[in-house]
């Protein structure tokens, strides 16, 4: 029988209720399987923690995430379930109500529509964390396309550059920008109960595009399965 040492370690999961591009987006199955199963399920099988807690205003995301192995210890509050709540107020108010975690010094944010999370990604995460002085560690992905060659289109067709300088700019001699991926934060437990900020109060590191699929409508949602697909077979759990 093989024993589960401690990480040291937590997962939260906000997943409200309300998603307005993809109503029920968290419930919603993914390949057969509600997409915040698949996650609560993803984290278990990685070993990275000592316990996953989901945080949600909802019955339904409740009772799935209790069946798949989750701690959903309380109601999320509605004022803190809107449009416009930030992540780390909700990371925050779980961990002050979940109380006593003597033992947690690291807490990872998952977002629940992640399906292409990465193991590997999320352990180098965790190192790059331990090894630094930083209070959170994210990963972001590179832009396909140089955004200094971004462009404005108008109701005629007609087109204007962003940066005017770069219209004749070769894309390869242009700097890189990157975008978070909106997959995951790892941070400091200190770093949560102090209000920081998740992304200036951090350092961020890249991974590979094709791992960060962001789903904001149903056409990213199809897109996402069909990678998923490709990447698992039949083999979809």
């Amino acid at each position: 029988m093989r024993i589960k040492m401690t990480s040291n370690s937590i997962a939260i999961i906000p997943a409200r209720g309300g998603s307005k591009r993809i109503p029920r987006k968290n419930v919603k199955p993914f390949c057969g399987i509600p997409m915040v199963e698949r996650t609560i399920k993803f984290l278990k099988r990685s070993d990275l923690f000592d316990s996953i807690y989901v945080s949600t205003d909802d019955a339904e995301i409740s009772t799935v995430s209790t069946k798949a192995g989750a701690i959903v210890p309380f109601q999320r509050d509605n004022k803190l379930a809107d449009d416009f709540t930030p992540t780390g107020q909700v990371i925050l108010d779980c961990l002050q109500r979940i109380g006593k975690l003597e033992n947690i010094y690291f807490v990872c944010c998952v977002y629940p529509c992640t399906p292409m999370l990465n193991k590997s990604n999320l352990m180098s995460g965790l190192e790059f964390l331990k090894k630094s002085e930083t209070e959170f560690v994210y990963p972001v992905v590179k832009y396909s396309h140089p955004i200094q060659r971004r462009i404005s289109v108008n109701e005629a067709g007609s087109i204007r550059f962003s940066e005017p300088d770069h219209e004749l700019t070769r894309t390869q001699d242009l700097e890189d920008f990157f975008h978070d991926s909106g997959q995951f934060y790892w941070g400091r437990k200190s770093a949560w109960l102090a209000e920081k900020r998740m992304h200036t109060d951090g350092i961020a590191f890249e991974i590979d595009r094709i791992n960060a699929i962001d789903i904001d409508n149903e056409v990213d949602w199809m897109i996402a399965e069909a990678i998923f697909k490709s990447q698992h077979g039949d083999k979809c759990e």
